[in-house]
């Protein structure tokens, strides 16, 4: 089953060496209501996100945006994006073809 999102606004993006699966803090529109939520998606469904804030003129790079930290593990790399100012961009009708886990607050 395909998962469907109408309103979408990241706040940030983790992604850890090694994992097959990004997290991806947001807000969404659901019956009128901004909730908070954690997304758990593989990295084609973090792509697929990618390339609808590329369509917004927003354009993201794992080498120019993420700041690496180093653990005992590997990389972490995490993205804020009100740090590029991006925190109010609202992707509209986002759709992944992959399960996605989620976390409501």
């Amino acid at each position: 089953m395909r998962a469907v999102f109408q309103h979408v606004k990241v706040n940030y993006i983790l992604i850890e060496d090694g994992d097959k699966e990004a997290t991806v803090d947001a807000i969404i529109l659901q019956n009128g209501e901004e909730v908070e939520t954690k997304f758990f998606m593989n990295l084609s469904d973090l792509n697929v996100m990618f390339n609808k804030f590329q369509t917004l003129g927003v354009e993201i790079s794992l080498s120019e945006n993420f700041q690496a930290y180093e653990t005992d593990n590997g990389f972490l790399y995490t993205l804020d994006m009100k740090k590029y100012g991006w925190e109010d961009v609202c992707v509209e009708e986002l759709s992944f073809d992959h399960s996605i886990k989620q976390i409501r607050a």
